[in-house]
């Protein structure tokens, strides 16, 4: 598609300022970078002194692929060589191939090996052994010596460890973990106690964390930015070799990033930024939408740069655009210039839905009710003709995904799941973790009650839970006990138990199988192990039973994940994969399940994984979840511009002045403008059609009462108030929606639900 004049004129604007492009969503950003790129190229800068840096691979890939066929089109004249490595990378490839390119120069290893998200979990866990074994630390410190946060528990630990990590991720350093002098008088004598079991803690932590790195010549994310930085430091010809340097999803960026964007570019003259602060999902990660507000952050008095606004939305059906319009209409986000369709009304691009509304509102008794609705609505669409694969349920969190997965089992739908932290989770991977504990146990089967207790419950023998439970301070002891019994002389089953024969043959099978398990202990790389013991125990044969075919999946997934341990760990073997294994099903890091590639099925993402790419259908399902995450400041915690903050809960309660108070402010507003933002992204990945679900609430009068309230409160000129931050993103839109005139595009639908 030819670029419009918005477009045009930001793909050749001047090159001799910065330029900064607030490009709404389905603008074209995409192209338009890309013929950015194009028009400096034909300009005489050759693509090798060009910098161009996304936040995922999908995304660089896409623009490397634009950019080549634009190229590769329009200008014979480039030598062939030109095309083969331009440098359009992510923040972390960028500094990946910056270090092997320069790294031996600046003293920093030229092939530095990546840290795994395992070996880092393994690190920080050693340290807290040492610190348990050797608990005193510099200066006669004793971090278990403390009873403001008990160390039995692991609150110190915890505590600490979030604040090392938002250190890490932020770019930060010990030397942050000062009060910020708006509150130190606060901080260090209210909380004196606090900071002093604390901050030596983090400090140790961090210390040792990166003397490991540093050993080690190993690097973590987070420390291979600053590598890169350091680098750039000490070899400016590193940075100098790049004329210009474009950023795509420029609000996005954290001040790491931000600190090698302006070592790259000291005075940003040469510099192109593209986002979009409607868009800003990613505050966890540090990023903060305020940069691309005060990009090229320049002293007062020098020149601003050049800004233009892509506000053309190709990508969805006016009416879409109108609802995405309206959902920022209660908030700051307001002010950026509103989304204009550039698709005309009677545009229905599937001829499946031209009858159909475009836009409905749907208020249901519950999640169950949702995920009725969504089955019922895919089904019909696709007997119209809408594809499968041309539909998607999005979910700002896993929280009810298995209602939605059950309603799409049940009415036959494909689907596919991406996003989210379930394979952890997963009944296949936790039944293999029990199964690896009891077989590392050289006490076993008389060892770790819990994990017997799992597979006494467990497909492979199906027992009630009140068959193996006992109350007291050793119950799980006596149920592993119990079970020992029955393993050695099934005989001592109780009579009364249901199908007891059956079960009875399931125990003499497991025990001639935990024979040979043990046996074949340690002769089989981890991968092969798991596949016979899989095999062997009953558990492929339950996943192979799985009708939607995710458990196989998951035993695929997990058998590449034990390959990938023993190539890192040759000498541990399925013992230390077990180990691992174990901490992950405590731990629940964030690994989504494996789904199988598909054409012919519905897409199930969270908005976060779904950003940046379009449907023609989709569902906004479950839309109930709280979207006032902005309440109290985080007991503890560290932010870049605040430093290190202890708080306690309810202080902002009281009458008394709160020296915390602006930070509180300045969390809620960025946290209520990131929720929105998430709903925001979800509403504008439609095309088409879309779906807006909200269950458990009640109307009055076709109305949400709060909603109303809010909107009269500010239409006479009255401040926000607790209660307004609180109202629900949907109640407003809903309201929103209710004042607009009525057409047949929007369609209000309430079942039973107003009163």
């Amino acid at each position: 598609m030819p670029l419009n004049a918005r477009q045009q004129a930001a793909a050749q604007a001047p090159t001799d300022q910065p330029l900064k492009i607030i490009a709404g969503a389905g603008a074209g950003k995409t192209e338009t970078l890309a013929a950015r790129y194009v028009e400096l190229v034909r300009q005489g800068t050759p693509p090798e002194r060009i910098l161009l840096l996304t936040f995922t691979e999908d995304a660089a890939a896409e623009m490397r692929t634009r950019v080549m066929l634009r190229l590769g089109a329009g200008d014979e004249s480039l030598p062939p060589h030109a095309l083969l490595h331009p440098w359009i990378a992510t923040f972390h490839s960028f500094a990946m191939r910056l270090l092997r390119e320069y790294g031996f120069e600046a003293g920093l290893p030229p092939a530095p090996r990546l840290l795994s998200d395992d070996d880092q979990g393994d690190l920080l866990q050693s340290i807290q052994a040492a610190l348990e074994a050797e608990p005193t630390l510099a200066n006669g410190y004793v971090p278990l010596d403390h009873t403001t946060y008990r160390w039995d528990t692991d609150e110190a630990w915890s505590k600490a460890l979030r604040v090392f990590d938002a250190l890490r991720r932020g770019g930060g350093s010990p030397a942050e973990l000062e009060p910020h002098p708006q509150l130190q008088e606060q901080q260090l004598s209210v909380f004196a106690a606090h900071r002093a079991q604390l901050v030596p803690l983090i400090e140790h932590c961090f210390r040792c964390y990166t003397e490991h790195l540093h050993r080690r010549g190993v690097l973590d994310y987070d420390e291979l930015l600053q590598a890169a930085l350091q680098l750039l430091r000490a070899q400016p010809a590193a940075g100098q070799r790049f004329d210009v340097v474009m950023v795509d999803e420029f609000q996005d960026t954290n001040r790491p990033q931000l600190e090698l964007l302006q070592e790259l570019q000291p005075t940003l003259k040469r510099t192109t930024v593209v986002g979009d602060p409607r868009q800003a999902i990613y505050g966890w990660n540090s990023a903060r939408a305020e940069s691309i507000y005060q990009f090229p952050f320049h002293e007062q008095g020098e020149a601003p740069g050049l800004t233009h606004a892509l506000t053309e939305n190709y990508r969805s059906h006016p009416t879409i655009v109108k609802v995405a319009n309206c959902a920022l209409l209660p908030s700051e986000l307001a002010t950026l210039a509103a989304l204009e369709p550039a698709r005309e009304p009677e545009d229905r691009r599937l001829d499946a839905l031209r009858d159909e509304p475009v836009v409905s509102l749907h208020l249901l008794p519950d999640v169950v009710a949702e995920a009725q609705l969504v089955a019922t609505e895919i089904i019909r669409l696709h007997r119209l003709g809408v594809g499968y694969h041309q539909m998607a349920v999005l979910l700002r969190a896993r929280t009810q995904l298995k209602p939605l997965l059950d309603a799409l089992r049940a009415a036959e739908v494909p689907y596919t799941v991406k996003g989210g932290s379930g394979f952890y989770l997963h009944w296949g991977v936790r039944l293999t973790s029990s199964l690896l504990r009891l077989l590392a146990d050289p006490n076993a089967p008389h060892g770790d009650p819990a994990a017997w207790a799992h597979i006494l419950q467990s497909p492979l023998f199906g027992l009630p839970p009140t068959i193996i439970s006992a109350r007291g301070a050793n119950a799980s002891s006596a149920a592993a006990n119990t079970f020992h019994t029955w393993l050695d002389d099934p005989e001592h089953l109780p009579l009364s138990l249901a199908d007891r024969s059956e079960v009875m043959t399931r125990l003499a099978r497991f025990r001639s199988f935990f024979e040979v398990a043990r046996a074949r202990w340690g002769l089989l790389q981890p991968g092969d192990y798991l596949q016979w013991l899989w095999q062997n125990s009953g558990i492929l044969g339950l996943a192979l039973a799985d009708p939607d075919g995710q458990t196989r999946l998951v035993l695929q997934q997990l058998q590449r994940d034990a390959d990938d341990y023993a190539a890192g760990h040759p000498l541990e073997g399925i013992a230390g994969f077990g180990t691992l294994l174990k901490r992950h099903v405590q731990t629940q890091p964030r690994v989504a399940l494996p789904t199988a590639p598909s054409g012919t099925a519905v897409e199930i993402a969270t908005v976060h994984k779904a950003k940046g790419r379009e449907w023609p259908v989709v569902f906004v399902y479950n839309s109930t979840l709280p979207t006032k995450r902005a309440g109290q400041v985080e007991r503890v915690l560290w932010d870049e511009q605040w430093k290190l903050v202890i708080s306690e809960e309810g202080a902002a309660k009281t009458k008394a002045a709160d020296p915390l108070q602006q930070l509180r402010d300045d969390f809620r507003r960025r946290k209520r403008n990131e929720e929105r933002s998430i709903w925001y992204v979800a509403l504008t990945r439609a095309q088409e059609r879309l779906y807006l679900l909200h269950s458990g609430c009640t109307l009055e009068k076709g109305e949400f009462a709060d909603a109303r309230d809010k909107f009269q409160r500010s239409a006479s000129g009255k401040a926000m108030t607790r209660e307004d931050e609180a109202v629900h993103f949907f109640h407003e839109l809903w309201q929103h929606l209710g004042l607009e005139p009525q057409t047949g595009s929007i369609v209000r639908v309430q079942p039973e639900i107003d009163r």
